[in-house]
């Protein structure tokens, strides 16, 4: 069982068993992720933006490799909120559709309004961007041959209704600015071997505070979507 995890890159150097099992995870991750055009999963997140904690959200999203994305607010914060974003139809620009009692809008992707209170852009839900962060990393520690990476195993967890394996990773940010975090917490669930949860601290005011928490619920890689899935006039949509 997961016999991926002992899969190792020959040009790498000897690596502890919690650093190659780790990296060995990201990469299969990595991997899975590249092969998928499709997917859909329920999205639960907080991030540090604005210069504080936001509130914690839940979303329902489904997700083209062309950068398509469809959302609902499910939870208490924004509930029934829809977001759609289609880079090739409308480049650079989401619609809305804020609630039963307001009209649909376009903004700016990056406008005030749609940024507000949010660490990233929409299309940042990308699933393959999310890995992309991963493997520009990787690349980066892998030139210095790792040197400041320290690795945590923490075992076997059940995360986001999945059986998953943890590793918390602290990074040498202070010596290369342009790693994602100076400490990240990542689960990779069995049943897809993709994340699970993501969890990163960064220095915020002085103090090191958790900037991102993240988990992909009930992933589903490869469900079968179409250009229907992503138009505001679909039966199931409120645009």
């Amino acid at each position: 069982m997961w016999t991926w995890w002992m899969l190792a890159a020959a040009a790498e150097p000897a690596m502890d068993p919690a650093t190659a099992s780790y990296v060995a995870a990201v990469d299969h991750m990595v991997a899975r992720v590249e092969a998928v055009d499709t997917a859909a999963w329920t999205f639960r997140k907080q991030e540090w933006a604005d210069g504080a904690a936001q509130p914690r959200q839940v979303m329902t999203i489904k997700y083209r490799r062309q950068g398509d994305i469809y959302l609902k607010y499910v939870g208490d914060h924004n509930g029934g909120r829809e977001v759609l974003y289609r880079p090739l139809v409308l480049p650079g620009e989401i619609l809305v559709n804020p609630s039963a009692l307001l009209p649909t809008m376009t903004f700016d992707l990056d406008g005030r309004v749609a940024t507000e209170g949010e660490r990233y852009t929409v299309d940042n839900l990308s699933l393959h961007r999310t890995v992309a962060r991963y493997k520009h990393d990787d690349a980066l520690l892998r030139a210095r041959d790792r040197r400041g990476m320290v690795v945590e195993d923490l075992g076997r967890r059940r995360v986001g209704g999945e059986a998953a394996r943890c590793w918390r990773v602290q990074l040498p940010k202070d010596e290369v600015p342009a790693l994602y975090a100076p400490l990240v917490e990542t689960c990779v669930a069995d049943r897809t071997g993709v994340m699970v949860s993501i969890k990163a601290w960064d220095d915020e005011g002085g103090e090191r505070v958790v900037v991102e928490d993240y988990v992909w619920a009930d992933l589903q890689l490869g469900v079968p979507l179409t250009d229907a899935d992503f138009e505001p006039d679909h039966g199931d949509y409120g645009f």
